[in-house]
């Protein structure tokens, strides 16, 4: 209601290949990658040029907070990340979240699969074991960070780890949604984004914080109703609408009319170039296929 819906917008088929457009601004087959090589889920070169390295040259602090998804697999026999592939090689002053997915099963219980959590460059969490209060985690960091930077320009990049599969959610929101695991942890995204914009509120930031809310991908319909439904063609992992067409919010009050619907088409690669206007930062120099949004 307070904010510009746009039902036309296009992520990538699954998340990896997603983080990797939305970061560069390029559709991911452009994408440079260690070595000369493509992989299934991109992992960008080290010379490929991000939105938080663009923003960051315009006098802006960055953070992200939550999945990261674009340094590969760990490295044998220490499961140790390349650090010249994560955030703080990329652009970011501050980095706490993950380095990529976190599993494949519904309940994180059923796979072996144990995510490091990380500080800038520190491992604080070796494996986590449930991803009950990983919202809550994020939350808190990103309002810490927010009171920390409200004094200059700032560049946030809060990429909830869920609902991407095994899900959870604290005790405040498990087994209150009707939709079931699936809701609870959706609900418990929509309260963080709440506390997200209070605290702009509560800092005088709100007027002059362009906010954006969108997801990486459709729903990964092999999961029944623990992962979404969308009335388009297919799901995650196709190229159909229902495997790239998602979500996605803005919000500037001043800036962007309340209460408005577009349904003009745009990709996430085109965010870089549209922050860059907003910020007065230089384009990257390498070519981009994004393009400069602002006017819709």
């Amino acid at each position: 209601e307070e904010g510009l819906i746009l039902t036309s917008f296009y992520a990538q088929p699954v998340c990896g290949v997603s983080h990797a457009a939305l970061m560069t601004g390029s559709y991911p087959i452009r994408v440079a990658e260690p070595n000369n090589i493509k992989q299934l889920h991109t992992v960008p070169h080290p010379k490929e040029i991000t939105i938080a390295e663009t923003l960051k040259d315009a006098g802006y602090a960055t953070a992200l907070i939550g999945k990261w998804h674009l340094a590969g697999g760990p490295k044998k026999p220490d499961n140790s990340y390349d650090p010249n592939l994560m955030p703080n090689a990329q652009g970011f002053d501050y980095f706490y979240g993950t380095p990529r997915f976190n599993g494949f099963t519904v309940y994180v219980d059923d796979t072996p699969v144990r995510s490091k959590i990380f500080r800038n460059e520190t491992v604080v969490v070796e494996a986590v074991q449930s991803w009950d209060h990983i919202t809550q985690d994020y939350t808190r960091e990103a309002l810490q960070w927010i009171e920390q930077k409200k004094d200059q320009p700032f560049f946030l990049y809060l990429a909830h780890n869920l609902p991407h599969v095994p899900v959870g959610a604290s005790e405040a929101f498990k087994g209150k949604s009707k939709y079931g695991p699936y809701g609870d942890t959706i609900e418990e995204i929509d309260w963080s984004s709440g506390q997200i914009l209070a605290k702009l509120k509560e800092q005088n930031l709100d007027e002059n914080t362009l906010i954006i809310f969108t997801s990486d991908n459709g729903p990964w319909i092999s999961y029944g109703n623990h992962a979404g439904q969308t009335p388009y063609r297919e799901a995650k992992g196709t190229g159909f609408d229902g495997g790239t067409r998602s979500a996605c919010i803005t919000r500037m009050p001043g800036e962007i009319p309340s209460g408005s619907v577009s349904h003009q088409a745009f990709c996430s690669v085109d965010l870089l170039p549209t922050f860059a206007r907003l910020a007065g930062a230089r384009l990257p120099g390498n070519p981009i296929d994004g393009v400069d949004v602002w006017d819709i």
